[in-house]
């Protein structure tokens, strides 16, 4: 028997404001897929909550309970403490200096231990495989984004949108890129929903969801998909300067790189926008939605806009064009670093 998922069924909306202003009616339709409203604050629930599930139900089938390890100081990190409180298991997150102290004390309030060990990500992820190593067969270590599983969890998300869309099939499925789990499981996603309906005799939507485009958006400084596509190889950056930590990954995945290389279905376009635009997305979407999203999710804010406006201006825009991004969502933020001289 299946287990029922951990994660939140999260709702897809419309902002005709927001479609209108943006596309000069051009007959453009942009959604958004609500995942900052998953418990933790943002999509990692979908990928993180499956992968501890499946271990879970692993290890109890042996007698055993299951200790889950993170380092993540981020999004990844309050996800594993989130689904380790959810299954009612011990989970230490250990985390580098440089965690601002409200995320810490998230983690501790929803029941983690936290470690604080080194200056930088790679300290507090080396002492993290040291205490695994310590627990042995009950140790399960959380990657951030490098996980069949994860990838598994997050296609969760298109099969949500297909049931959602009714009879329509997005054009366009947006999404931000750090390390790539969340465009691995979007991509994954679309080639199972293209696949079912293939099954079940539906070969006319099967073939819209072939032809949905994905844009996957970085920021400059945090661009390590877009270099690797444009080189041809996977490129690992000397060092993240971009302020949306949470896309802070040196090298992307090696599936999400196959993705966005390959010339088959599922079409993947990379984008990549300044700080200052996903900046400013973040507060354009706050007065428009009345949420308060990362800078990681700004990123792909701005990368749709940015891409509607490329639409328009090239009178490329069709009738009927459905645009759904996927607003991730993000907890390390607060009101007060939009407004920061780094944030302008």
């Amino acid at each position: 028997m299946t287990a029922q998922p951990l994660h939140v069924f999260t709702p897809l909306v419309r902002s005709p404001t927001t479609s209108r202003v943006r596309s000069g009616n051009a007959g453009l339709r942009l959604w958004y897929k609500l995942e900052n409203l998953q418990s933790s604050g943002s999509f990692k629930d979908r990928g993180i909550l499956h992968l501890c599930q499946t271990h879970h139900a692993r290890l109890s089938a042996l007698g055993i309970v299951p200790h889950f390890i993170s380092s993540s100081g981020g999004n990844a990190g309050l996800a594993a403490a989130y689904a380790a409180y959810r299954l009612n298991c011990p989970v230490t997150v250990f985390v580098p200096n440089s965690t601002p102290a409200f995320i810490r004390t998230k983690l501790a309030a929803t029941g983690a231990t936290v470690v604080v060990h080194g200056d930088v990500w790679a300290d507090a992820n080396a002492k993290a495989q040291e205490y695994l190593t310590e627990l042995g067969d009950k140790g399960v270590f959380v990657h951030p984004f490098e996980d069949e599983l994860i990838w598994t969890g997050h296609a969760s998300l298109v099969h949500e949108i297909d049931q959602q869309c009714g009879d329509r099939v997005p054009s366009v499925l947006v999404c931000s890129v750090g390390g790539g789990g969340l465009l691995s499981g979007v991509c994954q996603g679309i080639e199972e929903v293209a696949d079912k309906h293939v099954r079940e005799g539906k070969a006319e939507r099967a073939d819209k969801w072939m032809q949905v485009k994905v844009l996957a958006v970085e920021t400059v400084g945090a661009d390590c998909l877009a270099q690797s596509v444009a080189k041809g190889e996977l490129v690992t950056l000397p060092g993240i300067t971009s302020i949306a930590k949470s896309l802070g990954a040196s090298r992307p995945a090696q599936r999400a790189f196959e993705y966005a290389v390959s010339k088959a279905f599922p079409k993947v376009q990379t984008l990549v926008v300044t700080d200052k635009e996903a900046v400013q997305a973040c507060r354009e979407f706050a007065d428009d939605m009345r949420f308060l999203v990362e800078p990681a999710c700004g990123a792909a804010l701005a990368g749709t806009w940015q891409y509607i406006r490329s639409m328009v201006d090239g009178s490329q825009v069709e009738k009927d064009v459905d645009i759904v991004t996927v607003v991730c969502g993000g907890s390390v933020i607060k009101l007060d670093m939009l407004s920061t001289p780094l944030a302008n």
